[in-house]
């Protein structure tokens, strides 16, 4: 457990994750001022992650305990999105032509 939540927090936090690295690997139009703000996990909450899931892991014989370990669930979420929000805060490809029109015609 302790590789693999290590492996989840080098992922958001380590040189190349996406709360650090530089590469700006998301859609916000200013990442590195965005990800600056965002503070790191605690080594207290890591530990308590770590102790959380061996004891799962030890008592249950699995992880997660009552969840299958791969499952498939379908989510749909419609609704109508603010593109000045997005032409603020997110790289102009964030949103499609389709969302832009979809705004355009919701504003009239």
């Amino acid at each position: 457990m302790t590789d693999a939540i290590g492996a989840v927090v080098e992922a958001k936090f380590g040189h190349r994750g996406i709360f650090r690295g530089r590469n700006g690997g998301s859609a916000w139009s200013k990442h590195n001022e965005v990800t600056e703000q965002i503070p790191a996990t605690s080594e207290a909450a890591i530990d308590a992650t770590i102790a959380y899931c061996e004891y799962v892991w030890k008592r249950y014989g699995r992880f997660p305990a009552y969840l299958a370990p791969y499952r498939t669930v379908l989510g749909f979420q419609a609704c109508h999105l603010d593109a000045e929000f997005y032409e603020r805060f997110y790289r102009p490809e964030a949103l499609s032509d389709s969302h832009r029109k979809d705004f355009k015609a919701q504003s009239r």
